[in-house]
């Protein structure tokens, strides 16, 4: 529709060119009738340069207003022209929120979340006694293994794609100390006989005790029977793990909110920017 309504214009349009040689012919004429008459005296020499200037003004005034005309066609032709590329690349703008946008979104999000406990059984920290807490560390997911996979932005995504790599990254240390610290936290869940824990299911335990909550397939009555002697074990790990895992987690939870606000307003410019509505994605 807005294509069709530009063409229309344009088809209304006078030529430029013919409007400014059609104009100078027509003063030349009338120039060049008064210079005759009046050197056949007809008129007076002070009425033919009377007449002469005010012919002149006319021009210059003509020119003005088709200098401002031409300039009007050339920014409404390329207006036309930027809003046909963008109705062309639309599908790509498009794809690019889809797969590269909202993903990354919705998993920093994801990560957030995972931080609070939600269930209602779930904590954010466990009191071992008056003076000691432990704190709430779940496992989480990405689907961006290799953070340099993860900065792969397109240019038209206004996003800084060396601060998603360094938060990634940050995922990425943490996912692996987060698996050695559930490990070791393991082999010392094997050696408690009197907790009555099955083998195959310590790991489990070992999760649960850090993410303060059951996970996996862990009925809750189970894990109540001894969640405190299991979070307690937590204590005798080194306590660099901890430290490392309380680091991460907050440098993971700030920069997540920084770069989820930073995709939500390229989003919101792209959409903009190339019409894209709700219905499009």
């Amino acid at each position: 529709m807005t294509e069709k309504l530009f063409e229309r214009v344009g088809d209304l349009r006078p030529n430029n060119t013919v409007l400014a040689v059609f104009s100078f012919f027509i003063v030349g004429i009338l120039i060049t009738g008064v210079v005759t008459a009046t050197l056949i005296g007809d008129i007076s020499g002070n009425v033919a340069s009377l007449v002469i200037s005010a012919i002149l003004a006319i021009v210059t005034f003509g020119y003005v207003l088709l200098t401002f005309v031409m300039a009007s066609t050339m920014k409404q032709q390329t207006e036309h022209a930027e809003q046909s590329l963008k109705l062309q690349r639309k599908p790509d703008i498009v794809k690019i929120i889809e797969e590269e946008i909202d993903p990354r979104i919705s998993e920093i999000h994801q990560h957030r979340m995972s931080f609070k406990a939600q269930s209602t059984d779930a904590y954010d920290r466990h009191q071992i006694d008056e003076t000691t807490f432990v704190e709430r560390y779940p496992k989480i997911e990405t689907d961006y293994l290799d953070p340099q996979l993860a900065a792969v932005i397109s240019e038209e995504v206004d996003v800084n794609a060396g601060d998603v790599f360094m938060y990634y990254h940050k995922v990425d240390e943490y996912c692996d100390v987060y698996d050695q610290a559930v490990n070791d936290l393991s082999h010392l869940l094997l050696k408690q006989d009197d907790l009555g824990i099955v083998s195959n299911k310590v790991h489990e335990y070992a999760k649960s005790a850090f993410a303060l909550e059951p996970t996996g397939d862990m009925p809750q009555h189970e894990w109540r029977d001894c969640k405190d002697e299991v979070i307690q074990l937590r204590l005798e790990l080194d306590d660099e793990y901890i430290e490392q895992l309380s680091k991460l987690k907050n440098e993971i939870k700030e920069r997540g909110h920084e770069i989820q606000q930073e995709l939500g307003r390229a989003k919101a410019d792209l959409r903009q920017e190339y019409h894209i509505s709700r219905a499009d994605l």
